[in-house]
């Protein structure tokens, strides 16, 4: 299992992307690795996708005006808490630079990110709320789901260790 890294705006802390770094990001395999310049860099899979609904993109695309880009057509990404231009994602390229279509680029210096499990950024609650008797249904459901898939995979791993011997 890959670690869940979560990228937030560094303005308004608002969770803007998450993914698995050596499946997600264009093809890295490391954290250090994952980001380019000053931009992260990341294939969004259409059935997961990891920008989340805290993104905004330009209605319309523009012409980017960075040389590096060769007049792709981009739209901006916003963070929808503070409105920071955290980055853009490539809409149409020249065909030496089709590999950067539909591209997403988050600027590093717009974004924190940590590593879920991680000790180097932790969320800090809001407030203590009492746990409630609803609260406590839910979590001992959870559990007990756990628990259950827990037993599955230590019965399949069973499974698998007497075909082996």
């Amino acid at each position: 299992m890959h670690p869940i890294v979560t990228l937030h705006c560094k303005i308004c802390k608002a969770q803007n992307a998450e993914a698995e770094p050596q499946t997600s990001y264009a093809r890295h395999a490391s954290l250090r690795e994952a980001h380019v310049g000053t931009h992260w860099l990341s294939r969004i899979d259409v059935t997961k996708g990891i920008v989340s609904p805290f993104v905004i993109k330009d209605k319309e695309p523009k012409v980017s005006t960075a040389p590096q880009d060769n007049c792709c057509m981009i739209e901006s990404l916003f963070c929808s808490g503070c409105s920071t231009c955290i980055g853009k994602v490539y809409k149409s390229t020249p065909k030496h630079l089709d590999f950067k279509r539909d591209l997403y680029c988050l600027d590093v210096d717009a974004i924190d990110s940590y590593i879920i499990g991680s000790t180097t950024l932790q969320e800090v609650p809001e407030k203590d709320e009492p746990l409630t008797l609803e609260k406590r249904s839910d979590l001992e459901e959870e559990l007990e789901r756990a628990n259950t898939v827990l037993k599955v995979l230590q019965d399949q791993i069973s499974a698998l260790q007497a075909q082996m011997s």
